[in-house]
């Protein structure tokens, strides 16, 4: 009964954003970056979070449908389709169980990363989630700058989330856009324009194939080296970043 209540609370609210004042006491006015933790008293089971329009992407999320409680609120109902950062609105989240393992994805221009076992989360009992927007499971592997994608052991298709240290060098590199599995991640993100040796930072790429040949080439100061074919190989892409909200 009291779930059903909070859902017709969010209709309405989602209808007329000045209802927020005639909401029940489990309603809550959050911004962006907010998680449960941040909420003036802990809910209990379920509760409804408003969020304003006019959001940015710049909070972190850790799982997919699920989610970890120090995720924000907000940003996580965009990652499961409930919400546009331009819009905002009133959204159902539910208290639920810690996993074992929360996977990133990504999903509405969202990316959320994985996390192993935590002890709280909390989902969108309204949201479409996978029904409407497929996920793209994204694996983290950590490594250094010699780290080749061949081992991280991630099947074809898989995509992977990768930090390449500040400050960082090492490592060959066969080939120019698809890369061989035993090249160098970060030496490869350097010659694909990604990154810079001085400033490391966050790559994403997709794991390949064979491929009959690698040609080699001069980019960003990485001499890549050419290669007859090979059982394994790699390509880099970009998560799609949700549009920036309009004045």
């Amino acid at each position: 009964m009291r779930l059903t209540l909070l859902v017709l609370a969010v209709l309405i609210v989602r209808s007329d954003l000045r209802a927020q004042d005639a909401a029940p006491a489990d309603t809550f006015a959050v911004d962006w970056t907010m998680d449960v933790d941040a909420l003036d008293s802990p809910p209990q089971g379920a509760f409804v979070a408003i969020c304003p329009p006019g959001g940015a992407a710049q909070a972190s999320i850790w799982g997919t449908d699920t989610y970890t409680d120090d995720s924000s609120i907000c940003l996580a109902a965009v990652h499961a389709g409930e919400l546009t950062l331009t819009a905002g609105g009133a959204v159902l989240v539910e208290i639920a169980p810690g996993l074992a393992e929360y996977v990133g994805t990504t999903r509405n221009g969202i990316a959320s990363s994985s996390y192993p076992a935590w002890d709280a989360s909390f989902r969108f009992p309204m949201a479409p989630s996978a029904l409407t927007t497929p996920a793209i499971v994204e694996h983290e592997y950590h490594g250094d700058w010699y780290t080749q994608p061949k081992q991280v052991n991630a099947p074809v298709g898989a995509r992977v989330r990768f930090e390449c240290s500040a400050g960082g060098t090492g490592g060959n590199v066969w080939g120019t856009d698809i890369y061989t599995d035993d090249s160098s991640i970060c030496e490869a993100a350097v010659h694909a324009g990604l990154i810079k040796r001085a400033n490391g930072g966050v790559v994403h790429f997709e794991m390949l194939g064979a491929q009959p040949s690698f040609t080699g080439s001069q980019r960003n100061g990485v001499s890549s080296m050419r290669y007859p074919g090979w059982p394994g190989s790699f390509r880099f892409f970009t998560i799609e970043k949700a549009p920036t909200p309009q004045p």
